[in-house]
């Protein structure tokens, strides 16, 4: 019962933007919005039995800084990541490789390859790869 909670409420995190605006034309979405440095907060995700798990990352220095040219460093071991220099787009695209008919483009922040949902929320940076049952990443600005 925790796991289809837990996957309910990153269900709805993911999908609680919505594309449109109120006037049914798709709402811009500004690039430069991840672009500087993300201290990572708090990572949630599985456990081995399935139960839904968060990690404290507060008093660890463990922080993404997102260029303008497309590279992300990442400063320390994360649940997304080991420290280094990965390529990154952050752009609107489908989660999945081959959509649904009733699959809609969602904000994506693609890093080598892995498609991360993005969210804003109150200016916490979210990333999350829920849609895989992967961990979800909460950062604020640092």
């Amino acid at each position: 019962m925790k796991k289809i909670c837990f996957l309910l409420c990153c269900f709805v995190l993911i999908t609680s933007c919505s594309n449109d605006s109120d006037d049914g034309t798709e709402e811009e979405f500004d690039p430069s919005a991840i672009v500087g440095s993300w201290k990572l907060a708090r990572a949630t995700f599985l456990a081995a039995d399935g139960s839904p798990t968060e990690e404290d990352f507060s008093s660890k220095d463990v922080v993404y800084t997102f260029e303008t040219n497309g590279n992300l460093t990442v400063s320390n071991n994360s649940p997304g990541h080991i420290a280094g220099n990965y390529s990154y787009t952050f752009k609107r695209d489908f989660l999945s490789s081959t959509p649904g008919q009733n699959e809609s483009e969602v904000l994506v922040v693609e890093i080598e390859n892995t498609k991360w949902a993005y969210n804003s929320l109150n200016g916490t940076l979210v990333l999350s790869l829920a849609h895989i049952d992967g961990p979800g990443l909460f950062f604020d600005p640092q």
